[in-house]
């Protein structure tokens, strides 16, 4: 079994022509990945719901090792836009994190191991076919050198202090989670050095990822 669908639309509150493109993007997503990496026993439930940014419209979260949460905002102007690219390149990234919580084994998650996971799955977006998304960006060398001294001391500890990569960063006005930002240029300098990629590198320790850079 390559993956299971679950399209939550039961109000009808996306039109069916948009749920039918969204299936579209999940399946050229699916096939993207298989072409690299067998998908097989990946649960994907999509849930038409608020809980979106609605200048975004549509995002995800991978819960564990067999399953994935795909949401879009039915009142967002964003979903009118190549909504199945927009979907394909979610579900990759998202698809990503299951196979490589599967295939690590992650329990405790530690900085270290959130920063590689995130970098991975956007340089999976580009490895793919998809422009650098736009939460890789935004933030200069200068900052992020400030960000990295700042998480150097808790990379590898789950309890420690590191909980603030989630936030918004105010100095730089970047709008996504820094950690987005951080992971991304960790992964791409450690795969320039290595000559990997983002899935022949789904199953390599966090700790040999950011060696590239700590």
């Amino acid at each position: 079994m390559t993956a299971t669908i679950a399209f939550f639309n039961a109000l009808e509150r996306l039109p069916k022509y948009l749920e039918i493109e969204a299936l579209n993007g999940i399946d050229s997503g699916i096939e993207k990945l298989n072409q690299h990496i067998p998908v097989t026993d990946v649960g994907i439930a999509v849930h038409i719901c608020d809980h979106v940014d609605i200048d975004e419209g549509v995002s995800g979260i991978a819960y564990c090792a067999d399953s994935l949460n795909l949401r879009i905002h039915p009142d967002s102007p964003a979903i009118h836009t190549d909504l199945a690219d927009r979907v394909s390149r979610l579900t990759i990234h998202e698809i990503h994190h299951v196979l490589r919580i599967r295939s690590c084994g992650v329990r405790d998650w530690t900085a270290g191991e959130v920063l590689a996971l995130e970098g991975l799955a956007l340089a999976c977006e580009e490895f793919l076919g998809f422009e650098a998304s736009p939460v890789s960006g935004g933030i200069s060398d200068a900052r992020l050198e400030v960000l990295f001294d700042r998480i150097a001391p808790n990379l590898h500890t789950p309890k420690s202090d590191w909980q603030w990569i989630y936030e918004n960063d105010q100095e730089s006005n970047a709008k996504f989670a820094v950690l987005y930002r951080m992971g991304y240029r960790l992964v791409q300098q450690w795969l320039s050095q290595t000559g990997n990629n983002p899935i022949s590198a789904i199953s390599t320790p966090y700790r040999e990822i950011l060696s590239a850079r700590f």
